[in-house]
């Protein structure tokens, strides 16, 4: 495509998804900046390790490689898009509050336009930015102190609001149940992240 047409952002050239990843077991490593393919098979009774689901058919057959999870927020459980991808291109205000450099693409998190409502007036202590995104008009940004993910607390974290419909319908029926968000790479930095996906398993190792 040309490049004017896509959002991968400056010398990205194409995108590995779901349907790439989801045949094998791998580690993301976040700190160390590697990625790993035929790691070994993770254990339900490992620590800090999580079931994940997918859309499957009645007879277990994956549909999609989409995997959902929880984290609590605000002693709240949250059924999540596990979503590596995650990004924003952040506004001038948005750089600002997340000190980086203009025009690139950033890593992010995603939650309902309600639930993001609600968070900002509970907690008017929380840094808010009315216009995230420089190519969305309707993003805003809250930066939530804690995220605890698979017995670990992280953060803080920023989450961008999106319209409800994009995750309890559209992101909801991929995932084959509810999701109201998506985790991506600002929280996923804090972690060696290995997900099992024949086995639907994740374990976040500090």
């Amino acid at each position: 495509m040309p490049d004017k047409q896509t959002d991968l952002g400056q010398g990205v050239h194409g995108m590995l998804g779901q349907s790439w990843l989801g045949q094998y077991c791998w580690t993301f490593d976040f700190r160390s900046q590697e990625l790993s393919c035929h790691s070994p098979a993770l254990s339900p009774l490992a620590a800090n390790t999580v079931q994940m689901a997918f859309k499957e058919s009645a007879s277990g057959h994956r549909i999609s490689s989409l995997p959902r999870i929880f984290v609590e927020i605000d002693g709240e459980q949250f059924p999540v898009l596990l979503d590596t991808g995650a990004k924003l291109h952040p506004s001038a205000e948005a750089t600002k509050a997340l000190g980086g450099k203009a025009d690139d693409p950033v890593a992010t998190s995603f939650i309902l336009e309600s639930v993001f409502e609600q968070w900002a007036q509970l907690h008017p202590d929380w840094k808010v930015v009315k216009r995230a995104d420089k190519q969305l008009g309707n993003v805003k940004m809250i930066e939530v102190p804690a995220v605890k993910i698979a017995g670990h607390k992280v953060g803080p974290v920023w989450f961008c609001s999106r319209p409800d419909a994009n995750y309890v319908q559209y992101y909801s029926r991929l995932c084959g149940s509810e999701v109201e968000g998506a985790i991506g790479g600002n929280a996923l930095q804090y972690f060696s992240l290995t997900i099992d996906y024949p086995n639907k398993l994740a374990r976040f190792d500090r």
